[in-house]
């Protein structure tokens, strides 16, 4: 693989040049049912079968905050602002809210707990980590007004984004824009800005995923994935060579809603492509209480074009998985990675599991000798 801009890092808690493995990050998301957000885990490659249920991991917050957004800070899954409904209110009965529930997946049985309210309520927020900081963008606070705006930035809804400049930058883009801005943040300055009025072209972004420099995202205009190399404003957006042996969403799986799919860094290269697909009962209608979710992992790479000289990127296919679930929308998604300790012992344990795997191997072979 070429090497990557040295200034820029990913928006995880590792890097993915040290020993973290696709396998080892647990993916959780949120499925709208009845009024209510309940949180599912995908761990490694696990798979249920076809008529089986996948069960929620822990129950929802206390509060129910339509609109809400979600973050991830190590181990721990924060709940972030979100929309009320009071009855008793005299005039707009929708508001915005400041409140913080954060649950740690490595204890779930302590349950959720409310945390310092944010600085103001915030409605549809975007969280983003670095450096074990949580930054909340694109969001509109109170009665219609958007933070965004109010900037000069023309983004309220936020769906990716980028950590470059040796982690004192965010890069973000908007969700299913006609015509998308890559906007950035300067964390230190604590200024705004956009970074890019034309890389992104005319693609109707979806969502992204941000690997080894390069932001990867979904088009809905133009079905498949694309990538842009983000360490210099006058790149251009690409299509990423092999999607066409991957198993993604709109052309390639019939059945898919169109309208929610996400992508989720999984470090070491790898990114996730997850989507929501339609179940029918036997006579053909339409399952509005069940649906599945469908995830394919996915190894990505660059590699120089020797016709035009130029830097490919590549997909490589790593598996794909079906889970089928209660409810009538899908949410979000997070990357949780295990620590340092917890890693190792994961390393050891699927080392161990294919020492036994080659041994079994090579006394079916003896056997079969024998016979």
């Amino acid at each position: 693989m070429l090497p990557t801009d040295p200034n820029t890092s990913m928006a995880t808690p590792f890097s993915s040049s040290g020993e973290l493995d696709y396998e080892d990050a647990s993916i959780y998301f949120r499925v709208e049912r009845n009024n209510a957000y309940e949180w599912y885990v995908i761990e490694g490659n696990s798979k249920t079968p076809e008529d089986e249920l996948l069960r929620p991991i822990f129950p929802p917050p206390p509060k129910h905050q339509s609109r809400s957004g979600c973050g991830v800070l190590g181990s721990t899954i924060y709940v972030l602002g979100g929309i009320e409904y009071d009855p008793d209110r005299p005039y707009c009965r929708l508001f915005a809210c400041d409140d913080v529930f954060y649950m740690d997946t490595r204890r779930p049985s302590c349950g959720w707990k409310k945390g310092c309210p944010m600085t103001r309520p915030r409605d549809t927020p975007y969280a983003v980590t670095v450096d074990g900081k949580m930054y909340v963008l694109g969001c509109i606070v109170g009665r219609g007004y958007d933070m965004m705006s109010h900037r000069g930035l023309r983004c309220s809804t936020v769906c990716g984004h980028a950590v470059t400049d040796n982690k004192r930058k965010i890069l973000f883009h908007g969700c299913r824009e006609q015509h998308p801005r890559l906007y950035s943040y300067d964390i230190e300055s604590d200024t705004w800005g956009i970074y890019s009025e034309s890389s992104l072209g005319n693609h109707g972004i979806s969502s992204s995923a941000f690997v080894d420099g390069i932001l990867y995202c979904m088009d809905r205009n133009f079905p498949g994935i694309y990538g842009l190399d983000v360490s210099n404003p006058e790149n251009q957006i690409q299509k990423v060579l092999g999607c066409d042996q991957c198993c993604l969403p709109h052309e390639w799986y019939e059945g898919c809603l169109r309208e929610d799919e996400f992508m989720v860094s999984l470090g070491n290269s790898s990114l996730a492509v997850i989507w929501p697909a339609c179940r029918r009962d036997p006579d053909g209608h339409l399952d509005r209480e069940r649906f599945d979710v469908c995830c394919s992992k996915l190894k990505m790479s660059k590699c120089l074009n020797a016709t035009t000289g130029q830097i490919d990127f590549v997909a490589t296919p790593l598996s794909i998985s079906y889970y089928s679930v209660m409810g009538s929308k899908l949410v979000d998604f997070l990357a949780v990675f295990p620590s340092k300790k917890v890693r190792r012992k994961m390393k050891q344990a699927r080392m161990q599991r294919a020492t036994v795997a080659a041994i079994t191997t090579r006394i079916a072979r003896r056997k079969r000798r024998r016979e």
